[in-house]
């Protein structure tokens, strides 16, 4: 039987680099463009925005001493959706802490691990954010897209509000496969444009980015938006905002969405919260949680764009 080690395994230490490469996440332009610039929830068990849907048709010219327009006539309603939960926990035991110390310690573990659960958090939530809303999961703009005559979407229904549909009331640009140009894409934009008020991103798949890339800009490096560029994310820009593409954004589909209308709403009191580390009774383990409380609304839908099943771009 053989001695455990040789010479040189003895006599020299193994080289760990001290830092921790990430392999599983992904850069995510959800997290920076919506969960960074989360607008404030500040309590109530739902939360609700007033929708200006109509116009007062009793506006009218008249002449001398004419019989006037005098019909009661509603104008608003709300868009209005509850809160959804996030939890990730964070559980190490007794012995991994004690042994994480001292002249062995490369990496804080504890650090570590609560990176790792706020990461997780919002990539599940990226996840989360292209689907329709199931279970207790963020109202994602699966939602927002799906909702047409029949379909309600934050309470309100197409059926009662015809404009409370996508793409400028015309609901999602089905391709069927077919290819997408210039034309098609630019109509579909002015659908749900008022003037400077248009989709201020979009997004989508990285196979149909670098066919927007290749054909349309032949990739050439002045068309980048160099603020998203330096942040790290591979951008280029049309009609003036910036495209990207986003690993969890659905195969064949192009998003533009309206940040003005399109806003991730949080609790304050539970916006990726660090709930500190417990001590059970009964086991030698150490539990911390993150937490998050909040939800996504939209309160335009015919100003947000979707574009779906594209097969190529020409």
């Amino acid at each position: 039987m053989g001695l455990p080690f040789d010479e040189i395994n003895t006599l020299c230490r193994t080289k760990v680099i001290p830092t921790l490469v990430d392999n599983y996440f992904k850069t995510d332009i959800i997290a920076y463009r919506f969960l960074k610039n989360a607008s404030k929830w500040r309590g109530g068990h739902l939360i609700e925005q007033p929708i200006e849907y109509t116009n007062n048709s009793n506006a009218e010219s008249y002449a001398g001493a004419a019989l006037l327009s005098i019909t009661d006539i509603e104008v608003a309603t709300k868009a209005s959706l509850p809160p959804r939960q996030y939890n990730a926990g964070i559980t190490i035991t007794g012995i991994d802490l004690e042994e994480n110390k001292g002249d062995a310690k490369i990496l804080d573990l504890i650090k570590v691990r609560t990176k790792n659960a706020m990461k997780s958090l919002k990539d599940l939530m990226g996840t989360d954010f292209y689907a329709s809303q199931a279970g207790t999961n963020l109202d994602g703009v699966g939602g927002v897209y799906a909702a047409t005559a029949g379909t309600a979407y934050a309470g309100i229904n197409p059926t009662d509000f015809s404009k409370w549909k996508c793409n400028g009331g015309d609901g999602p640009k089905l391709m069927g496969a077919g290819a997408l140009d210039k034309i098609i894409l630019n109509t579909e934009i002015q659908k749900c444009a008022d003037g400077a008020d248009m989709p201020t991103i979009f997004v989508t798949t990285s196979a149909l980015f670098a066919e927007i890339e290749a054909d349309w800009y032949q990739n050439k490096v002045e068309y980048q938006d160099k603020k998203m560029a330096n942040l790290g994310f591979d951008s280029i820009r049309y009609k003036g905002r910036p495209l990207v593409w986003d690993p969890k954004c659905p195969s064949g589909d192009f998003y533009g969405f309206n940040e003005s209308y399109l806003k991730i709403w949080a609790m304050p009191g539970m916006n990726f919260k660090f709930i500190p580390f417990q001590y059970p009774t009964d086991k030698d383990i150490r539990i911390a949680h993150i937490r998050w409380y909040g939800n996504l609304l939209c309160t335009n839908v015919s100003m947000q764009m979707k574009i779906d099943n594209i097969g190529s771009i020409t």
